[in-house]
């Protein structure tokens, strides 16, 4: 019969493994670095701290808060705390503090290679300093063990005594994943909202997942904006009764400065019987309620479920932010007595466009805008993360276009990246507006003017793009969209109107990386240009107003009509392929 190693025995030889770890620990573990810290702007959703340069960005909607609901509405108690964070920062603007080692050799999603940064030397200190560290794990690591022997030796005994007796354990109690599991058969999960049309074999061969996204977008903003105004019955064709109930805020004056930070797919269901989709879009937003005389800005992350018939028809990407009749599009004040007076159309559970069935406030937070604080970005260092369907996506819009490549795309970036740092530096977007989409562009306008109610000034000096990652590719019947994760650098900080630095620094460059996301007419072929101008009849950009029509040709450039512009940008650790 085998015979089982004793406590003792084990213990001994695991101390002199760990001995020899803490040894090896000591005298070969890499010294510490320093890094500079250097300030300059808020990571969406973090909390700064102007003082020691620290920031949080944590997760903003658990999908479990105990926060009541009621009406429709989940909100949360009323805990909401002044804080002296924002939670937002220019988006394309680089407040990182940590430089980030950069790609060593060429791969088929880079467009640009760069050097590793040279190691760092140590000192004595440090040397003591890994010394006591290997002692410490010798130690926890032999108490661990003799828990964990401990509690073997015991099991073995009962083993065997259960062995004699013919007993057994008894089973566990079912999990909460096992109560859902019928749940989950009931409601299929997809992918993609596409995905969960094609599963019932919807009629909407119309759906653009850029359409949508910016029709969620402009749908936040009039939700907020009509629960300012108390007008949420203009709201009927869009959101349910019990959800304009709970969005009911009598002691509002007004809500302003919407803004929204990402807004992502949590998940999409289909319900066969009822040929229904729903999705759930979790939104991070900031916004500014006036409150009799005064003002509050709050930080918000909500959560909305949305429904639509797989049968009806999307709306067309030319009425993607228009929030209106959904028969006809005219304004919602045309609407009385749930029917529009243009069209006629009854618009009261007439079930003709997507409705917001729930929104869970996960999170509200009293945040007034700081823009003198220091960040520490999250993620920059993280790999890049790639679909895996990026690369034959991309190969997809080739064998459609073969004048489109890489190469040229990755041109086009670099003018859109240096026309927009040059427009955010002089404050005043108007050359960066054609490369622009609406939603994008109202947010950028948003933060220049934050800047300058404050007296502050943010600079992005020497902005370079060094490299450009292929992340994402996503074609529909509308648009092709590409996402890139760009790697830059620049030198950025804030001054005051004396001239004086609240922010940042002007001598230490920082290295940074965002995802854009690139947006074209799928009808539109060619190589990216790169030459300013208009791209519908070449007039001199300066044609270009600021609502993004040529007014040479009187057409609106700003859709992806003409050629790949801007739609979003995300913080690393944020996003989401």
């Amino acid at each position: 019969m085998m015979r089982r190693p004793s406590l003792a025995r084990s213990a001994l030889r695991i101390l002199r493994i760990l001995v020899v770890a803490g040894v090896v620990l000591a005298f070969g573990a890499p010294p510490l670095e320093a890094l500079a810290r250097p300030g300059g702007g808020q990571t969406f959703g973090g909390k700064s701290d102007a003082d020691n340069g620290k920031s949080t960005s944590g997760s903003r909607s658990s999908g479990k808060s105990p926060h009541p609901s009621y009406g429709g509405v989940r909100t949360p108690s009323d805990r909401d705390k002044p804080s002296e964070s924002w939670s937002e920062r220019p988006s394309y603007s680089a407040p990182w503090t940590q430089r980030k080692p950069e790609p060593s050799s060429r791969n088929p999603w880079s467009a640009r290679t760069s050097k590793k940064p040279a190691p760092a030397s140590g000192s004595l200190f440090e040397f003591f300093f890994y010394l006591f560290v290997g002692g410490g794990v010798v130690f926890a690591g032999i108490a661990v063990f003799v828990v964990r022997e401990g509690a073997r030796e015991i099991g073995y005994a009962v083993g065997r005594l259960m062995d004699r007796t013919g007993e057994s354990e008894p089973s566990p109690p079912p999990s909460d994943d096992d109560a859902e599991a019928p749940r989950a058969q009931m409601e299929p999960r997809h992918l993609s909202i596409q995905a969960a049309i094609d599963s019932i074999r919807g009629d909407d061969e119309d759906f653009s997942f850029v359409v949508f996204e910016d029709f969620l977008h402009s749908l936040y903003t009039e939700v907020h904006t009509a629960r300012g105004k108390q007008a949420l019955e203009l709201l009927e064709p869009y959101v349910t009764d019990d959800v304009l109930r709970g969005l009911a805020s009598p002691s509002i004056e007004g809500v302003r400065d919407i803004v929204v930070g990402a807004m992502t797919l949590e998940s999409v269901k289909t319900d066969a019987s009822s040929r229904r989709i729903e999705v759930a879009a979790a939104f991070t937003a900031n916004y500014t309620e006036l409150l009799g005389p005064g003002e509050q800005s709050f930080y918000v992350a909500e959560r909305w479920t949305l429904s639509k018939s797989a049968d009806r028809h999307s709306r067309p990407p030319e009425r993607a932010r228009v929030v209106g009749c959904p028969g006809c599009g005219a304004a919602l004040d045309k609407l009385v007595a749930s029917k529009c007076r243009y069209c006629g159309q009854t618009t009261k559970d007439a079930d003709l466009d997507w409705r917001i069935d729930r929104i869970e406030v996960t999170e509200k937070e009293i945040r007034g805008p700081m823009l003198r604080g220091t960040t520490e970005e999250r993620g920059t260092s993280e790999p890049t993360k790639v679909a895996p369907d990026a690369q034959a996506g991309f190969d997809a819009i080739v064998a459609r276009d073969p004048a489109f490549d890489f190469g040229r795309f990755v041109a086009r970036v670099e003018r859109v990246f240096a026309t927009f740092h040059a427009a955010w530096n002089a404050r005043d977007l108007a050359a960066v507006r054609p490369y622009l989409t609406d939603g994008l562009f109202d947010t950028q306008r948003y933060w220049i003017a934050a800047y300058e109610a404050q007296g502050l000034r943010n600079t992005t000096e020497n902005a370079i793009v060094m490299t450009v990652h292929l992340s994402k590719v996503r074609s529909d019947r509308h648009y092709d969209a590409i996402t890139v994760r760009v790697f830059a650098s620049c030198l950025d900080y804030t001054v005051d109107e004396g001239g004086a630095v609240v922010s940042g620094t002007k001598e230490t460059p920082r290295a940074y990386s965002e995802y854009w996301t690139f947006i074209r007419a799928r009808a539109t072929k060619g190589a990216p240009k790169t030459d300013p101008g208009c791209p519908s009849c070449g007039a001199p950009i300066e044609r270009i107003n600021m609502a993004g029509k040529c007014e040479s040709c009187n057409v609106e450039v700003t859709r992806g009509q003409f050629d790949w512009v801007l739609s979003r940008i995300e913080q690393d650790e944020v996003y989401e392929v």
